[in-house]
């Protein structure tokens, strides 16, 4: 019989592989297919993400579709918006399964129509969310929305850490311990990782 110590051993070193390889194949995908800032760096990654292997070729490739177009001005502000691959996913998938769902009712959802419905609004809240959704900053804020559509701020110059989750979001904490998720894939992004890149540099320097 064999010892089941020996078994846990084996288990732990085959997870550690396991993830050494995610590690390493995340690494090179995102060279190949990552969001870059500006000065073609890569942001750092978050734990989940190095030990996971997040793999951005899956819908990558579709989303960075309209990312080199210029961000949008307002005043001193920047407004990042979805690109156009996003935006394209999202009512493109949305659709297929609202085709899906509608196309023979009740044939594909066992709880019959109540269920279409729900999944109705919940695909067209995400696509309206898509569509609403933008990122705005400047020199002294940065603003976006929640999933209540209500309006959130913080102090651009007390940003402190961002990290890539290895899907599609970027994680920022402030030094006041606050952290927001916004999307990968917005027009404008590279400016704003350089710019993002350069306040966390300043603040690590004081």
């Amino acid at each position: 019989m064999i010892p089941l110590a020996f078994v846990l051993l084996v288990a732990v070193a085959l997870t550690a592989v396991r993830f050494y390889f995610n590690a390493r194949l995340a690494n090179v995908l995102d060279r190949r297919f990552g969001q870059l800032d500006a000065d073609g760096r890569l942001p750092d990654r978050t734990l989940g993400a190095k030990l996971g292997g997040g793999l951005p070729f899956d819908t990558g490739m579709v989303a960075r579709i309209g990312a080199g177009a210029r961000a949008r001005m307002s005043l001193n502000a920047t407004i990042m918006r979805p690109t156009i691959g996003v935006r394209g996913l999202s009512i493109g998938l949305s659709g297929l399964v609202l085709y899906l769902v509608w196309g023979n009712p009740g044939a594909y959802l066992p709880a019959g129509q109540g269920m279409s419905l729900g999944m109705t609004a919940f695909l067209l809240y995400g696509v309206l969310r898509i569509m609403s959704y933008e990122v705005r900053y400047d020199n002294r804020t940065l603003s976006t929305t929640n999933w209540l559509f209500q309006t959130c701020e913080f102090e651009m110059n007390t940003l402190i850490a961002l990290r890539d989750n290895g899907h599609h979001l970027y994680k920022l904490r402030f030094e006041n311990g606050k952290t927001i998720e916004v999307q990968k894939y917005l027009v404008g992004m590279p400016d704003f990782l350089s710019y993002a890149r350069f306040i966390m540099d300043l603040n690590a320097k004081n």
